[in-house]
């Protein structure tokens, strides 16, 4: 039986569409797309918010620190243009186990404040 190439699959941060991998530990690390299109050097701060009933992340980026806000990490890496944000706290207080939507999800801009938004998967 000959042989066949496995050519390995593009990294989330090789890839063009914006996205988010949420980490077992809680962690919200966004790829080059994501950071580039969404956090611009304007802002300063951002807050995490929560949509129960849609179960939805909000991230709202803000130029002056204001209640809830935090400051804004810089980007990862040299020439990555990588953006993580500690969030293993913000689960911990809505009530989710970050172990249980470890994984990718695309992100989208709203209409509004928000900078972002991450729509978890539904039954998680």
């Amino acid at each position: 039986m000959p042989f066949r190439l496995i050519v390995p699959e593009k990294t989330t941060s090789a890839d063009p569409d914006p996205l988010v991998f949420i980490s077992k530990t809680g962690d919200l690390q966004f790829n080059k797309a994501a950071s580039e299109l969404y956090f611009t050097d304007e802002y300063k701060h951002f807050r995490l918010l929560y949509d129960d009933k849609n179960r939805q992340i909000g991230i709202e980026c803000m130029t002056q620190k204001n209640e809830g806000t935090r400051p804004m990490p810089r980007k990862q890496g040299k020439n990555s243009g990588r953006l993580e944000l500690s969030a293993s706290q913000y689960f911990r207080q809505i009530g989710i186990d970050p172990k249980k939507i470890t994984g990718r999800y695309p992100v989208t801009h709203e209409v509004g404040n928000f900078a972002l938004v991450i729509h978890l998967k539904k039954g998680e």
